[in-house]
């Protein structure tokens, strides 16, 4: 037997050679036809998912574009915050600077050495301060009203002083 005869049945391979030529070509048309509408059905199931895949590519794409899209005005967005921060920080050491110059003029117009002498002054003050309300007592019973009235005004003078010598302390702790 040849090699038509194969794609034949059995029985029908002893048919004479014209029958067998026409019969398989009927055979090779059916399975053509067959191949044929599975390969197309194959072919517009590969076009569709081709379809899909490439919506769905073009769909990552614009994603991914979007996404840098919005990389770069986070960076933008970075930068101006940088600067800001920068000139923040430039205007803290303006400030530290004219508030260290403010504090050295203060000083100086004291006459005093910084904040520890303040401290000292107050507590200089205080010491004043209890043996005047001891010195009060003794002077109201015997020197009278003018004496309390430069009591007054000393005392007045004091709170000025703890005032002065406590804004000192303020400042000198806020430039720390």
């Amino acid at each position: 037997m040849r090699m038509i005869d194969r794609h034949l049945p059995p029985g029908l391979q002893l048919l004479p050679e014209y029958q067998r030529q026409v019969l398989k070509w009927e055979v090779d048309t059916v399975n053509t036809t067959t191949y044929s509408r599975s390969a197309q059905e194959v072919m517009i199931n590969l076009c569709g998912d081709l379809e899909f895949m490439t919506r769905a590519l073009q769909e990552r794409d614009e994603q991914l574009a979007e996404q840098e899209r919005r990389i770069e005005k986070m960076e933008e967005l970075a930068i101006i915050d940088m600067a800001r921060l920068r000139a923040a920080n430039e205007q803290i050491d303006e400030l530290e600077a004219e508030v260290g110059e403010l504090m050295g003029k203060l000083y100086e117009d004291d006459g005093s050495d910084g904040p520890e002498v303040y401290s000292d002054a107050v507590e200089e003050m205080k010491e004043e301060s209890e043996e005047l309300d001891q010195h009060e007592v003794r002077d109201k019973s015997e020197a009278g009203s003018e004496d309390s009235e430069q009591l007054k005004k000393l005392g007045e003078e004091l709170e000025e002083v703890l005032r002065m010598a406590k804004k000192a302390t303020l400042e000198e702790a806020a430039k720390k």
